[in-house]
């Protein structure tokens, strides 16, 4: 019994989380328990009940030693069994519950790497190859295509904060170069001000503002871990889609690059407090992307921890002009899909929107000096009826999606566009709500020629783009069919790039299990780098996924707190 306790004590691990039995370790305790097994068949043959009880003891630390908890837990029964008011065994019980937990969390980390595996097996996993036959291949006049990568995602996380993407976009649109374009004019130390070097053809400035929040009453306290965005930009209730868009863009972006610049801590609550104007607040809002689909609103801005004052306007505004920008993937603008994704609520389940590359979409304008003439637009209908894939021709839909449309059904109805055409308009940033690899064709009119907006907001979002001049396109209908057969051909192949998403919500469910349950550590998700592998499932463009990946970043938010307060 004597040996059998030295040899294992030989080999004792000591301090948290100690690296794994080395092999000689291994062979040790085996050799320790024959002996015990041994010295325990001699005692009951002898009865000796004294040497019998210690030898049991003693096993039981052997036991707990080699890591086994069913013979552990079995002989502690036994021990239990003989001497009940052993307070030793109070003791070991806890040391076998421990051992338990930590055998289970690394289990869980084991099993949290496979899925992780799999899960980016299933993201990055091409389905056989299912190019479309085009026939009626007219190449258009005055008509150039620009490719666009398809996009690789970020997750939505504070240490994901940085990308790979500064080589392939402007700074502007990474998360490793925005913030340096905020420069502090006044600080203390509660209080700090930004001037911002906004991009495009000109750079103009715009200023934005953090202080510590103050109590509503005298007296009394703030919310540690919160923080109020306030919003006054003059789009804030715009019912015009793009102008709301840039509101929202800003008050979504300035708290993530107050996190950045190690103003804002890694996890704080975010709220949006919008000023009420003349003619709307929050509550009567009916504009195309209400306030609330972004996060929860306010109506004070005090008894946060942090005030920030968001820009009134910022860089969604300046793709409106900037023609230089050639990017190819912005990790900043596609977790901004995400959210803005996640925030309308979509269910791909609810319609149909299998990408077969026949959608084409016209976003019309009626009542506006720019729409196309009735006779353009039946041409454009008949040219999609020329262009054949696989001898099916194109199928045309009619979009006339005002304000007063609900996001929800607006965002279904764009979903399940291969190529969208319209004249330039605030409809055609509609374009980020369509599955990577789409088309866009935007047809522009004098006024517009020099425009950036869509053509940057298509290529941010993974699709080619298309520009055709109105005056042009109406004297000419050859280019309606050739822009129509050119698109047709980059589309056709989109149903061969689409993902496993059955596969991608099994493993996030899975994952989403284990993070609530704590079957697995914070440190363990943090080192496998999980969330980066989340962040690019939630990225595939499937509103479903994308807030199942939301619901996984929010657990994993929720192990990092109960790490910290060592629950």
């Amino acid at each position: 019994m004597r040996l059998a306790k030295a040899m294992s004590l030989a080999h004792m691990r000591f301090g948290e989380n100690p690296e794994p039995a080395p092999p000689a370790e291994k062979a040790a305790l085996k050799e320790g328990r024959q002996l015990l097994a041994e010295v325990l068949k001699v005692s009951e043959a002898l009865n000796n009940a004294s040497v019998r009880y210690e030898c049991m003891k003693m096993n039981l630390q052997v036991c707990i030693q080699d890591e086994d908890v069913v013979e552990a837990r079995k002989v502690l029964a036994q021990l239990q069994e003989e001497r009940p008011d052993d307070e030793d065994l109070k003791s070991d019980n806890a040391r076998i519950n421990r051992l338990e937990n930590d055998l289970s969390l690394k289990q869980g980390a084991g099993t949290v790497e496979e899925l992780q595996k799999d899960l980016q097996q299933a993201v990055s996993r091409q389905r056989p190859s299912q190019t479309q036959n085009v026939s009626q291949t007219i190449a258009p006049k005055d008509t150039k295509a620009e490719p666009h990568l398809g996009p690789v995602l970020q997750m939505d996380l504070p240490e994901r904060r940085k990308d790979n993407s500064s080589a392939l976009c402007n700074p502007h649109w990474t998360w490793s170069g925005v913030a340096s374009f905020w420069k502090v004019s006044r600080s203390s130390g509660s209080y700090i001000e930004w001037n911002i070097q906004r991009g495009g053809g000109e750079r103009r400035e715009e200023f934005a503002e953090w202080s510590r929040g103050e109590p509503c009453e005298k007296g009394g306290a703030v919310q540690e871990g919160t923080a109020v965005v306030v919003v006054q930009s003059a789009d804030r209730f715009s019912p015009n889609i793009w102008h709301r868009m840039t509101a929202i863009f800003e008050a979504w972006v300035t708290p993530r690059v107050l996190q950045l610049k190690k103003v804002l801590g890694d996890y704080v609550t975010i709220y949006y407090y919008v000023e009420e104007s003349p003619l709307a607040n929050v509550k009567t809002d009916k504009g195309p992307y209400q306030w609330h689909l972004l996060g929860t609103t306010t109506s004070k801005d005090c008894g946060f921890e942090h005030r920030i004052i968001a820009p009134w306007n910022g860089f969604l505004w300046d793709l409106a002009w900037d023609l230089r920008l050639l990017c190819v993937r912005s990790d900043l603008w596609l977790d901004f899909q995400a959210a803005a994704f996640a925030g309308v609520g979509v269910r791909q389940s609810e319609y149909v929107t299998r990408a077969t590359g026949r959608s084409v979409c016209y976003m019309a304008r009626p009542g506006s000096t720019r729409e196309l003439s009735d006779a353009s637009i039946g041409r454009l209908r008949q040219a999609t009826n020329k262009v054949l894939l696989d001898k099916q021709p194109l199928g045309f839909h009619y979009l006339n999606l005002t304000y007063l449309v609900p996001i929800k059904e607006q965002v279904a109805k764009i979903y399940m566009c291969d190529i969208l055409v319209g004249v330039h308009g605030a409809g055609l940033i509609h374009s980020m709500w369509m599955y990577p690899q789409s088309a866009v064709v935007e047809i522009l009119d004098q006024e517009h020629l020099a425009a950036g907006y869509f053509r940057n907001i298509a290529h941010l979002s993974g699709h080619t783009y298309f520009k055709l001049k109105k005056s042009v396109l109406e004297s000419d209908s050859s280019l309606v069919l050739g822009a129509l057969t050119s698109a047709a051909h980059i589309v056709s192949n989109k149903a061969a790039f689409s993902r496993d998403k059955p596969k991608v919500s099994e493993i996030l469910e899975a994952l989403l299990g284990m993070f609530k349950e704590s079957k697995v550590t914070y440190d363990a998700v943090k080192t496998c780098k999980v969330g980066k592998d989340v962040g690019n499932a939630m990225k595939m463009g499937d509103p479903d996924i994308a807030a199942l990946g939301r619901k996984a970043v929010g657990e994993i938010q929720a192990l990092a707190q109960r790490a910290a307060l060592g629950i």
